[in-house]
């Protein structure tokens, strides 16, 4: 695969096909070749390999995924949203990996009519922890209704008391149901 790796760009296309190879090995290195080369095209091969029948090839494309940094945020929350579990599972675990640039994206799944996306993207944020609080904070004046309520659950969740304050504010929040 390192040949194919100094190839680069236009050894994409056999290194996506190479993901759905019989051998655990080729599948691994097809992935660790997708994210050296780092082409953005690859992105939906390697969600759909979050559901590899291989963990290690699982993990490599969850790593390939945070290693193509951002750009994937919005593909990771598609993915967070779907019906098939394990793609769901493997776009949370990089979505946390990525951290910070995922958060304003995930606060803005907690809008989401899909109760699911909405409970996936709040378990990520859980799992994200410290650096999203100042977005949550912030989430808390929301104008929709499910981002303030969710925000306020999630930062009881992490018990971090600088969001104490912002918190008690919310006992003369306009909807009983936050």
């Amino acid at each position: 695969m390192k040949s194919l790796v100094k190839i680069g760009e236009p050894a994409v296309q056999a290194l996506i096909s190479a993901l759905k190879d019989e051998g655990v090995q080729v599948r691994f290195s097809a992935v660790e070749a997708l994210k050296e080369i780092g082409d953005l095209r690859a992105i939906p091969a390697l969600i759909e390999t979050l559901r590899d029948e291989n963990a290690t090839v699982q993990d490599q494309a969850v790593n390939a995924l945070v290693g193509l940094g951002e750009v994937t945020v919005s593909s990771l929350i598609s993915a967070l949203k779907g019906d098939d579990l394990a793609i769901r599972m493997g776009a949370a675990r990089a979505l946390v990996k990525l951290g910070e640039p995922a958060v304003p994206a995930l606060i803005e799944t907690l809008k989401d009519a899909d109760l699911t996306a909405r409970d996936n993207s709040a378990r990520v944020l859980v799992e994200i922890g410290e650096t999203a609080i100042d977005s949550l904070i912030s989430a808390l004046k929301d104008d929709n209704l499910n981002v303030r309520a969710r925000a306020a659950e999630i930062l009881g969740d992490l018990g971090y008391k600088r969001a104490l304050e912002p918190l008690k504010q919310l006992l003369y929040d306009k909807d009983e149901y936050v």
